[in-house]
């Protein structure tokens, strides 16, 4: 079958279009007496009581391993889906020639995604970019901007329009990602609080952005280097707060606390995980990173300061008796805590434990194993 290819030059103006409509939340569950008595009987055999718990769960993987995500419709839809040919037309390019520089850029949409090439030449402005301009983003509520991309290796930057208040310009607020480069796609998550707001290369002194207020949208690359570039934008959605009681029933989180990356415990259970990706995503274990100081992570994207006060709360009385803020803690599909370590588990220790679970050895019946 063909595919459509449609073609966009480096000037074209295009109007916006409402992003779609969130999905219906699930439904609470009910369970009889003999139910509940099957539950408890099978949980403590597996050391997992407190099946009707509800307790925190976290997702995170390096970017070797494949992290589950907690579904928030209200907070998680699609802003730009490119799999659509006429999402294109909503698009435009804005070249650095309105401040006389030479650089070059264009776009296509195809096989469900925008190929945004051009030349970058830093003698002038230095810079191209693809840009939406929407007034009903419909944003607010999420924790961030979410890119599944496929890059050349160079860094990008993530822009946002907001009209600055008693002023006649607008800010953008900005911040680079890198790119892997290769065939593999690759998902970046950008909280708000990292955009730093701009106005024609300087830093402005104002608050945070305000998402409601967004009527801008856009990719650009302005990295200094002169020479080709190449991105392929796929999607580009929001995404929730991080919510660990969304992971329930869903995965089996591994939930690491450090004060920094600096520890050499943490780096071993990352480095371990890492090695074992694919037994980690056959058990659905996800790892989550939680330091003191220094970027956490859940799967590929970042958790903000209240995500990771949020789970210090939640494993409080796990942590005691830590040494020097380094504890590891197994977390059961149904929400308890299976397994507390003050020192990295082994992968071998931990894939045993798991697969003597009832709730593991009735997934490995149900694949057909």
């Amino acid at each position: 079958m063909s595919q459509r290819r449609i073609s966009f030059g480096d000037v074209g103006r295009f109007p916006a279009a409402r992003p779609p409509e969130p999905e219906p939340a699930h439904a609470s569950r009910a369970l009889t007496d003999q139910h509940r008595t099957a539950r408890r009987i099978q949980a403590d055999a597996a050391g997992e009581r407190g099946f009707m718990r509800s307790v925190p769960i976290v997702l995170l993987a390096s970017c070797a391993m494949t992290a589950q995500q907690p579904e928030r419709p209200e907070a998680e839809r699609t802003l730009a889906d490119f799999s659509r040919p006429e999402e294109g037309k909503k698009w435009r390019t804005v070249l650095d020639g309105v401040m006389g520089g030479r650089s070059t850029g264009s776009f296509v949409v195809e096989d469900g995604c925008m190929v945004f090439t051009g030349v970058l030449n830093t003698n002038g402005g230095g810079f191209s970019s693809v840009r939406r301009r929407d007034d009903n983003f419909r944003l607010g509520g999420e924790a961030g901007i979410h890119l599944r991309v496929r890059g050349d290796g160079r860094k990008y930057t993530l822009r946002l329009r907001q009209p600055v208040a008693g002023a006649r310009y607008s800010a953008s607020y900005r911040t680079k990602f890198e790119t892997r480069g290769g065939r593999e796609w690759q998902d970046v998550y950008i909280p708000y609080e990292a955009l730093t707001p701009t106005w024609r290369g300087r830093t402005l002194d104002l608050p945070q952005v305000d998402p409601t207020k967004v009527d801008e949208l856009g990719v650009s690359i302005d990295d200094k280097i002169d020479g080709p570039f190449r991105i392929e934008i796929q999607q580009i959605r929001t995404y929730a707060a991080f919510d660990i009681d969304a992971m329930r029933d869903r995965g089996r989180p591994l939930v690491v606390f450090a004060t920094d990356a600096r520890d050499p415990r943490a780096a071993r259970q990352i480095a371990a995980a890492t090695k074992e990706a694919e037994g980690f995503a056959d058990r659905e274990i996800t790892l989550v990173v939680v330091y003191d100081e220094g970027a956490s992570f859940a799967g590929q994207r970042p958790l903000s300061k209240r995500d990771c006060d949020a789970l210090r709360d939640r494993f409080a009385r796990n942590r005691k008796g830590a040494k020097d803020g380094f504890t590891a803690l197994l977390v059961g599909k149904d929400g308890g805590v299976k397994r507390t370590a003050h020192d990295p588990i082994a992968c071998e220790e931990l894939f045993a434990q798991i697969d003597a679970m009832p709730m593991r050895r009735r997934e490995v019946r149900e694949r057909g194993r």
